[in-house]
């Protein structure tokens, strides 16, 4: 069973870095993480890169919409197992 984390707060509350912390967690336990971010959000970074707000980096989809998150994750499922989805603001 898949788990869903969400992490809610107003800026500056460590979100993005919570979040980070996680794919960092499932990556060193071998799990393949993919993550995704708004093309809308270009404050730290106009590449396909969540940033938080000390610099700490992890690649990323851009995308638009859900769908397009939903796209992505059956066009790369044809090649791999995707064991964490991580979706920044």
């Amino acid at each position: 069973m898949a788990d869903m984390i969400l992490y809610t707060g107003p800026m500056f509350s460590s979100k993005t870095t919570k979040l980070l912390m996680q794919a960092d967690k499932r990556q060193y336990q071998k799990q393949n993480v993919i993550a995704f971010k708004s093309k809308m959000d270009d404050r730290y970074s106009e590449k396909g890169e969540i940033v938080t707000h000390n610099f700490n980096k992890l690649p990323a989809y851009l995308v638009s919409s859900g769908n397009e998150i939903i796209k992505k994750i059956v066009e790369l499922e044809k090649t791999s197992e995707i064991d964490t989805v991580i979706i920044d603001e």
